[in-house]
């Protein structure tokens, strides 16, 4: 039998060919797994706030960790007890890391101490709940800045003329002895602030924003914004991003760090009282501004009716400007509770609105882990 002669070439080049056929196929491939990998990956959240019983009086200061997208991590655990808050019972919470360890969260002892309580980030376990020297008008409003160095906690306090929005700074999680004024004008009507559901304001995370509620007993209450410089002295002009008129006021308010475009979302719970036994709705609103200026840009986006949030520090978002986590009353179960509620690149909400907690009162804050 006659053997054809072998040829060496011809299976190269099927092999070569077939490689050639399948290589982008693979490419592809592995660059969907990337992207799918990459898209897997999520940021955590740390959230301190103030818990409630059901009829909404009390409570301790709880704190839990959440995903960018309101899935629970590490359940709620007190962190405060209500104890260490004492009567008169509200308090605000500001949340800071302390180390790679450690969590730092601020409150209110009666609604004028300020409290510093060192949490081990790994076990939820307090380490320590200090009474400082630093007291507040106003317990229900607490907030910090969450830089790698120079940060600085806002309260309100008091003068001879009037409730003004000041700063303390702060030194490897101490007070520093520094203080300074973040609101030109006095919160209130004559500088007297009539309602500790409206005075009061904060700063953003990135420390670049300061805001605050002036609260008249007149017919409209103001939410003005206050750039600030890098050492977080006022820098230039406050400007009004949100009026309310003919209601009670505005209840509280937050704002992100520079997002893109040099823009920043300040979102604010709206009141809308029209007299005893004749209740609306609050409002949950966002308003986008100006990073540079705090001038408002556009039309406020309206992201939700709340059947009624809890006085004080009421909502908080992230500073990404991903999601906001807000309380409001259920008349089902005659308690607060505390939602989360996705946010899309233009600010308007995204997805249903996801329960954190069913008995989350007011004192949020958030930090980025």
């Amino acid at each position: 039998m006659k053997i054809r002669n072998y040829n060496p070439i011809f299976p190269i080049s099927l092999i070569l060919c077939l490689v050639l056929t399948f290589l982008p196929l693979i490419s592809a491939f592995s660059a969907d797994q990337t992207m799918f990998t990459e898209s897997q990956k999520t940021d955590l959240y740390w959230v301190s706030y103030q818990g409630s019983n059901k009829t909404g009086g009390c409570c301790p200061i709880l704190l839990m960790q959440i995903d960018q997208f309101g899935n629970i991590v590490r359940p709620s655990k007190v962190v405060i007890p209500q104890g260490k808050i004492g009567i008169p019972n509200r308090s605000g919470t500001a949340i800071m890391g302390l180390d790679q360890q450690n969590l730092e969260i601020w409150a209110a002892h009666r609604q004028t101490d300020i409290l510093r309580a060192k949490i081990n980030k790994e076990t939820l376990i307090t380490i320590s709940v200090k009474k400082t020297l630093v007291k507040t008008s106003n317990g229900s409003r607490i907030q910090v800045t969450q830089r790698k160095e120079k940060n600085f906690l806002t309260i309100s306090t008091a003068t001879i003329d009037g409730d003004v929005l000041s700063a303390f700074g702060l030194q490897d999680g101490l007070f520093d002895g520094t203080r300074w004024h973040l609101s030109p004008e006095f919160l209130g009507d004559q500088g007297q602030c009539f309602s500790l559901s409206g005075c009061g304001g904060g700063v953003s995370s990135d420390g670049q924003t300061a805001f605050y509620v002036l609260d008249p007993t007149g017919p409209k209450t103001d939410l003005a914004v206050q750039p600030l410089g890098p050492r977080g002295r006022i820098h230039g002009d406050a400007a009004i991003v949100g009026t309310t008129k003919g209601g009670h006021g505005i209840r509280a308010a937050d704002v992100t760090n520079i997002l893109v475009e040099g823009k920043k979302f300040v979102v604010y719970v709206a009141a809308r009282y029209l007299g005893p036994h004749n209740d609306l709705p609050d409002k949950l609103f966002l308003q986008i501004i100006d990073a540079k200026t705090g001038h408002p840009l556009g039309d406020r986006i309206d992201l939700r009716t709340i059947a009624g949030a809890a006085v004080g520090q009421s909502v908080a978002i992230d500073p990404l400007g991903r999601f906001v986590v807000f309380t409001h009353f259920n008349p089902t179960t005659l308690s607060n509770e505390m939602s989360y509620q996705a946010l899309d690149g233009t600010g308007h909400a995204s997805g249903p609105l996801k329960l954190l907690d069913a008995n989350g009162f007011s004192g949020i804050d958030i930090l980025k882990d």
